[in-house]
């Protein structure tokens, strides 16, 4: 207090009450001792009242930086609110996704089940068709017999007669076919028209060479 007038200091005051007291004249816009002195005019009243006055105290008031703060947890909070929601909402969509695939697996096990026998069925008729209607294999060809050399003249394969009877190109390509083909020196001889002793010597030859 100013003015002309003494500090006055009052001790014994708790810190709640000086805290209570500081709140109260901020709410009310006034400065500590305007507060201060009001009250003290209210509680002495006329002073005929012995009893002291109760003095309300009004609560405290946060500050605005205080109330900012509190606004941003509320926003950061329904935030997170909101996160949690959406994730609960995407993990619905997924697990009906996969109930929805697992289902359409299902339906094709099942119409792969109900196709499979009559699939098979037609298998086992096409291969039993096919083993009736297939054509044996060919037999390999076998040169057909020719008369023993011997009463005839020179044949296409041969030139001369008796001892001076030879192969002709044609005979040699002939009788190197034959042989390929694994034919008997009797078969060879007769299709030649020649004596099988040459047969024989031209296998040894042949065998000889490899």
């Amino acid at each position: 207090m100013t003015g002309g007038s003494k500090i006055w200091t009052v001790r014994g005051i708790p810190p709640e009450l000086q805290a209570a007291v500081s709140a109260a004249a901020k709410a009310g816009r006034q400065t500590l001792g305007e507060w201060t002195s009001a009250a003290l005019v209210n509680a002495l009243g006329n002073g005929e009242s012995q009893e002291p006055v109760p003095v309300v105290v009004a609560p405290a008031v946060a500050d605005e930086g205080t109330i900012q703060r509190l606004v941003a947890v509320e926003a950061r909070l329904a935030a997170l609110e909101r996160v949690v929601e959406g994730l609960g909402h995407r993990t619905e969509g997924t697990q009906y996704r996969l109930d929805g695939l697992e289902q359409h697996g299902e339906s094709l096990d099942r119409r792969l089940g109900a196709l499979m026998p009559p699939l098979m069925e037609r298998l086992e008729v096409l291969e039993a068709r096919g083993a009736r209607v297939a054509p044996a294999p060919a037999p390999a060809p076998v040169p057909a017999p020719v008369p023993e050399a011997g009463g005839a003249g020179a044949g296409p394969f041969t030139r001369g007669v008796g001892s001076r009877k030879r192969l002709t190109s044609a005979g040699e390509e002939e009788l190197q076919r034959l042989l390929a083909l694994g034919a008997d020196d009797a078969t060879i001889a007769a299709r030649l028209g020649i004596h099988k002793r040459i047969v024989w010597a031209r296998r040894l030859t042949e065998n000889g060479a490899d």
